[in-house]
């Protein structure tokens, strides 16, 4: 058997050195496509979508492979072989294709740079960060051009290509070296700059600034190329000597190649989302959904965390005392706001370290440091309790998540955009919405809110004043987070097309739309009871088993409105009054109520039942201060339809908030489009947004049954027909959106509330006001804690609240103690931990008439 052997591609001899070139390119090039495949991977995969970086350095890669052909089109026609035995023809060959490499060459580089600053200005919105990499690609563009035409124009303008008697080809080549090494240079500064005020560990900055400075090595590449360059240029015998310089030259060009991708990689990304575009929101682990055209810095703690705003080590404020006493005090406050206060008005009580998520679905957009500050307001001001919120965090709650959020909901709502000047607007809104979570990223100072014409702006940017201009880690929490709220919503209220554009419409209505299965359940349940009570069917039966079942009933209906979607359904096997006696003792309301804390519900029900007995009360109504809108929107309805329905009230009055607020609040464009879902729900159950498609809900959208469609159709005409005949009223009030504690209700709005029989305060936000945000020992009644709402106010008060937060009162001796040493508690932290995820309860009434 004979072997045949395959002739090798090159050969390296004493007289031959070009295969070194050969494999040097074609090793390199291999490794700058591979590189770029993988940055197209990256894109399609991790963190999309294409941009101009990408192209940028999809264009320096063909530029690349162009160079590398020319150049190993060179060497197979001689490069790196001893010039006496390369034949005149192919001499000239040499010279032209190696001309022609050293053009695309630079091109490669520029346009390598070029992909950079890309990037860069992908990174952030900041308006100096921009200027310098305008700076960077205005350079770059002026070093490209000139360097062109340097190496193109030489001595012999009809064969530029033949260096021979060109003295000066070495000064050029020394002179786009420098200006290609300044330009590096400014790029790894860029970087540095980008995350030099970026309230990160020192660890990550060096991470971040690390990717972006894998192009540093080629200022090295550079010089080493012009020294050997500069020895083949002096040679007698220059396409021989002309190896090293060729191989430096391949391993600059592929290196920035491979180079550009790093910052591109997943590692190095979960560092750089967020801020410009329409940027997609974290995961917990700092994964991302892969809709967003841009990125910018993000914190990510030591265990691996993204959390742009990090938790800080609580100072140990426990000498902290009151500082005077009498009329007029001032109280020094660990962590909050110091009130001037009058003598009737009772001193709160800081005891425990406290801790919030916001108002109930709203747990992203929180703001948790430690802070200190004495303010002081004039005696006639209602005033807000101490505010104190150290936050020592188990769950990271990512800032800016909802604004990224917005961002991406804004981007989204742009797109079908066909008016130019409303496109614009958008495009605008985006870019104040990027300039704000950079804000909140690098803890800059709170800045003055823009007047958009509503009259609570004075108040926000008094108070704001007042706090001595602080920065995001060093404001009284409460402030911060309405702040937040309110300052997203002035980038909309200024605008002409997007004035009353809800960012959080959509998910409200996905949530509620989620809901089918509960919806339609209370819904079937609701019409059986109402229609019970307008055909009178109840009385047959003795008016103390009426009333046993109205009881436990009006319990059921507002334990859902506690619980919200949490509520288990299970326990209204039937609303009617006959089936109602029978829950009463049973296992299934002892386990309803386990985690109720404190329950005054039945101290409600009995104030309800004594006005509807007075002959004397006509008009009977009851207010509840809402909290979120979806299904709890619609169990909130379903509580008010009952109360008119079973006469337990005349009217209803609804506060929602006037602007959207803590992403799921009620405004009131959420009840046009609960009713509008209700008016139609076959439509709304049987169709998915745009948005729900390919969110497995689509999966869940079919067709309702007649019987399921009627029912929630009556709802619509019953809650209509109330509304029509002024018994269910929508009042919306600017205090709701503002920083201020309830310690500081408005005059009118205070008396407006004292003419309801009772006022309903939903949620955890409501509760946090109510008790003026304070560091309350957990045992303190809840009427000395709501201290304008409590005693002798004139206004009845019942909070329904789940517990996300630290602040709570009025639990019984030892019971905050014994939460805390269950497991997750936090009795081995001194945290209240078991007051942070909802699983615990508090329905909180004070009679303020009594």
């Amino acid at each position: 058997m004979s072997n045949h052997l395959t002739a090798p591609t090159t050969v390296i001899t004493p007289t031959d050195h070009g295969g070194l070139i050969t494999i040097t390119a074609a090793v390199g090039l291999t490794f700058a496509l591979c590189s770029m495949l993988i940055r197209l991977y990256a894109r399609a995969a991790i963190n999309g979508p294409w941009s101009h970086d990408d192209t940028a350095l999809a264009l320096s890669t063909v530029m690349c492979v162009a160079q590398s052909i020319a150049k190993m089109v060179s060497v197979t026609n001689g490069l790196g072989r001893a010039i006496d035995l390369i034949s005149p023809a192919k001499l000239i060959v040499v010279e032209k294709t190696d001309y022609a490499s050293d053009l695309l060459y630079i091109l490669t580089i520029y346009l390598s740079k070029v992909s950079a600053v890309c990037l860069f200005l992908r990174v952030t919105p900041i308006k100096q960060h921009i200027r310098f990499c305008y700076g960077i690609l205005g350079t770059s563009t002026v070093w490209v051009v000139v360097s062109e035409f340097m190496l193109a124009l030489r001595c012999q303008l009809g064969q530029p290509w033949v260096n021979e008697r060109c003295v000066n080809i070495f000064l050029r080549w020394q002179l786009v070296g420098a200006f290609d090494v300044i330009t590096e240079f400014a790029l790894f500064a860029m970087a540095v700059y980008l995350v030099v005020d970026l309230r990160i560990t020192l660890q990550l900055k060096i991470f971040v600034v690390l990717a972006f400075a894998f192009r540093v090595p080629v200022i090295a590449f550079i010089i080493v190329r012009l020294h050997y360059l500069n020895i083949q240029l002096l040679s007698s015998d220059p396409t021989f000597n002309a190896v090293l310089a060729s191989i430096w030259l391949q391993v600059h060009e592929d290196y920035v190649i491979i180079s550009s991708t790093v910052p591109c990689l997943k590692p190095f990304m979960i560092a750089c989302n967020t801020g410009w575009g329409h940027a997609a929101p974290h995961t917990g682990e700092g994964s991302m959904v892969p809709k967003s055209g841009s990125y910018a810095l993000n914190s990510i703690n030591k265990s691996g965390v993204l959390n742009t705003l990090t938790s800080f080590p609580q100072p140990d404020r426990s000498d902290q005392r009151p500082l005077h006493r009498g009329q007029g005090e001032v109280i020094t406050v660990v962590g909050g706001v110091s009130r001037r206060v009058n003598d009737h008005q009772s001193d709160p009580n800081p005891d425990e370290t406290s801790h919030s998520i916001a108002s109930n679905d709203s747990q992203q957009m929180i703001i948790r440091r430690e802070v200190g500050w004495t303010v002081t307001y004039d005696d006639e001001t209602p005033r807000e309790n101490s505010h104190s919120h150290g936050n020592p965090i188990s769950h990271r709650s990512d800032i800016e998540a909802q604004n990224t959020g917005a961002i991406d909901d804004v981007h989204r709502a742009i797109i079908p955009c066909t008016d130019a000047e409303t496109r614009n607007e958008g495009k605008s809104i985006v870019e104040d919405l990027a300039k704000f979570k950079y804000e909140l990223q690098h803890d800059r100072k709170l800045t003055p809110l823009v007047d958009d014409g509503k009259p609570d702006i004075q108040a926000y940017n008094a108070e704001l004043t007042v706090l001595g201009s602080p920065t995001w880690f060093n404001v009284p929490w409460l402030y911060a987070e309405c702040y937040l709220y309110r300052r997203i919503n002035t980038s909309f209220a200024v605008s002409k097309h997007w004035k009353d554009y809800d960012i959080f419409a959509r998910q409200k209505m996905s949530t509620f739309r989620s809901s089918r299965p509960a919806v339609l359940e209370l819904a079937a349940k609701y019409k059986e009871l109402v229609s019970q009570l307008e055909s009178d069917a109840v009385s047959s039966k003795s008016v103390e088993e009426v009333k046993e079942a109205e009881r436990i009933l009006f319990i059921e209906m507002c334990e859902i409105c506690l619980w919200g979607n949490a509520t288990d359904l299970s326990l209204l096997t039937s609303l009617t009054y006959e089936d109602l006696q029978k829950l009463q003792g049973a296992e299934a309301r002892k386990t309803s109520e386990k985690n109720i804390l404190v329950n005054d519900l039945p101290a409600a029900y009995n104030v309800l039942k004594t006005a509807r007995e007075d002959q004397e009360k006509q008009e009977r109504r009851i207010d509840i201060v809402l909290d979120n809108a979806g299904f709890e929107l619609f169990v909130d309805l379903i509580l008010a339809g009952y109360l008119l329905s079973a006469g337990l009230a005349t009217q209803i009055v609804l506060h929602p908030k006037s602007i959207p607020w803590f992403v799921s609040d009620v405004v009131p464009d959420d009840f046009s489009a609960l009713l509008h879902a209700l008016a139609d729900p076959q439509w709304f159950y049987a169709t998915t947004s745009d948005e729900e498609k390919g969110t497995g809900i689509e999966a869940k959208a079919s067709p309702l049954m007649t019987k399921e469609a009627n029912n929630l159709t009556f709802l619509f005409y019953h809650w209509s027909r109330f509304h029509q005949d002024g018994k269910l009223i929508i009042r919306p009030d600017l205090f709701w959106t503002s920083a201020s504690s309830y310690w500081r209700i408005p005059r009118h709005l205070h008396e407006d509330l004292s003419q309801s029989e009772l006022v309903i305060f939903k949620g955890d936000l409501n509760y946090r006001k109510l008790t003026g945000d304070a560091k309350w020992s957990p045992t303190t009644s809840f009427s000395t804690a709501i201290g304008p709402l409590g005693p002798k106010s004139g206004v009845r008060t019942l909070a329904l609240r789940t517990c996300k937060a630290d602040v709570v009162v009025g639990l019984p001796e030892g019971e905050d103690e014994r939460l805390r040493a269950v497991e997750g508690g936090g009795g081995d932290t001194g945290a209240r931990k078991w007051a942070w995820s909802g699983k615990w309860a508090v329905v909180q009434f004070c009679d303020g008439k009594a």
